[in-house]
């Protein structure tokens, strides 16, 4: 597949993640609380634990972990999270066009990642400090 449509994939997929993040509230909501509680905590070098100082098993900790890392780097706010989750959602949006196109054809590769750069479920999770982005780019990528 060209690098050409690759990069036009990737343009217009971050160009709607990034919109989509600059314009919505931003407010966090259940699931996303809980991430972003957890991501400062490792970011103040609390650890992944529970309120009452007890090591956590309530959810996976990768998207806790990366957050809190670039919050430790970079200081806690919530666009940083947005931020990641659209260079994410973007990459995503290449690898599928890769692998549609590796599985079918180039044509079904542009069809698939143009369908996920659009698609509003993922624009939105953009927006929110949850992990699917990211898990969403993981499986993706061990497609590949």
């Amino acid at each position: 597949m060209p690098t050409r449509t690759l990069l036009r994939i990737f343009a217009l997929a971050l160009g709607l993640r990034a919109g989509f993040a600059l314009w919505a509230p931003g407010i966090a909501s259940g699931d996303a609380v809980w991430h972003a509680a957890h991501a400062v905590g490792i970011a103040k070098g609390v650890g992944y634990v529970e309120l009452d100082g007890s090591p956590s098993v309530a959810w996976m900790p990768g998207w806790s972990l990366l957050l809190g890392g670039l919050y430790a780097l970079f200081g806690v706010h919530p666009g940083i999270g947005f931020a990641v989750n659209a260079l994410l959602g973007a990459v995503t949006c290449v690898m599928l066009a890769v692998l549609g196109a590796r599985l079918f054809s180039p044509g079904v590769g542009v069809v698939a990642g143009a369908l996920y750069a659009l698609w509003p479920g993922n624009v939105y999770y953009v927006a929110t400090l949850m992990s699917e982005t990211l898990f969403n780019a993981l499986l993706v990528l061990c497609l590949l």
